[in-house]
């Protein structure tokens, strides 16, 4: 019975099949950990499992993904509204810092030799999408007219993102011979080898991989005063609560946009 309740549920994501892979073990696994029953479940059963699982030395990554999937679990057959209140993130979870900056970024462009790589990068860092999508773009998603491009995003949904005039420039000069088809013929190994090769050119520490261009663009977005549901559909994310949980520190000042508001209301 409950097994079929996990299928169902699963169904109603627009979720990768990975993910749902994911999330399905998560759940298997909380009933296998616990032996409480799925409907007898509450915040307080979620808070013992996601405990022990910090002091198995689990990752954080991987608690955070368990109990997300739990919490939509339950939500979506049993409406328990109070699991919302936990806590997704890990007490130790902290993002981690992002080591690119505009400097560095142009210095990475021109440093490369050739004007594929640079193309990677610039896009990669002005519109935020994945490895998978990147190499799904078409000549053809290439709208000049009004600097956008199609992404095709995971379940085949799409989405527009934008460039700047000076990267818009440089992709019509990229493809200026070439009539249509795949704009970039790499696998992900393959652009993650560019982005490797283009971070010790200009001596970069660590590693970074198209996932730090990704936050590098999102904080920057909201730091500069960017909303964070146009960010929500800037990244694709299907939920609200993904691009939040992602990025917790920058949850708007309820009170200041108040005031704000209400200053030229009653002005």
């Amino acid at each position: 019975m409950e097994q079929k309740m996990i299928v169902e549920w699963l169904a109603s994501l627009s979720v990768s099949s990975r993910t749902m892979k994911q999330y399905e073990y998560a759940v298997s696994r909380f009933r296998y950990d616990t032996g409480m029953p799925l409907d007898k479940t509450d915040q307080d059963y979620v808070l013992r499992w996601k405990g022990w699982l910090e002091r198995a030395k689990y990752a954080n990554k991987t608690v955070n993904n368990y109990v997300t999937a739990l919490k939509s679990f339950l939500k979506y057959h049993y409406g328990k509204e109070s699991v919302n209140k936990i806590n997704v993130y890990s007490r130790e979870f902290k993002k981690k810092e992002v080591p690119l900056t505009p400097e560095i970024i142009e210095n990475m462009c021109e440093k490369v030799k050739k004007p594929r790589d640079e193309m990677i990068i610039r896009l990669l860092a002005e519109t935020a999408v994945e490895v998978g999508e990147l190499l799904r773009i078409k000549i053809e998603d290439i709208d000049y007219e009004n600097r956008k491009i199609k992404i095709i995003g995971k379940m085949g949904r799409e989405r527009d993102v934008f460039v700047t005039q000076p990267t818009l420039s440089k992709l019509k000069k990229y493809v200026e011979k070439r009539k249509g088809g795949k704009l970039f013929f790499k696998t992900d190994k393959g652009i993650q080898w560019i982005i490797n090769r283009c971070w010790e050119n200009v001596d970069g520490k660590g590693k970074i991989s198209p996932y730090t261009f990704r936050d590098y663009f999102s904080i920057n977005f909201l730091k500069n005063g960017g909303k964070i549901d146009a960010l929500q559909k800037i990244l694709g994310h299907v939920s609200l609560n993904t691009t939040k949980s992602a990025f917790p520190s920058f949850e708007p000042d309820l009170k200041a946009e108040f005031d704000r508001i209400m200053a030229h209301t009653t002005g």
